[in-house]
């Protein structure tokens, strides 16, 4: 929807980690997720949830 750009039949954490993969934060993976939580907070709560049934607002965050 709306040209988000996510992987909806994987997880939040999942779709995180994808984008870890096209840049040298796949090295520091863990130190870059955290950083992410630490600015979007609600996407930590939802780390296991499927892309596809987040919020708009939320699926905004996650893309």
């Amino acid at each position: 929807p709306e040209g988000r750009r996510l992987f909806t039949d994987m997880s939040v954490r999942e779709n995180l980690e994808m984008g870890a993969y096209a840049s040298e934060a796949w090295k520091r993976k863990k130190e870059t997720l955290e950083q992410v939580y630490q600015v979007f907070p609600a996407l930590k709560e939802r780390g296991g949830q499927l892309a596809r049934t987040l919020s708009g607002g939320e699926q905004q965050m996650l893309a």
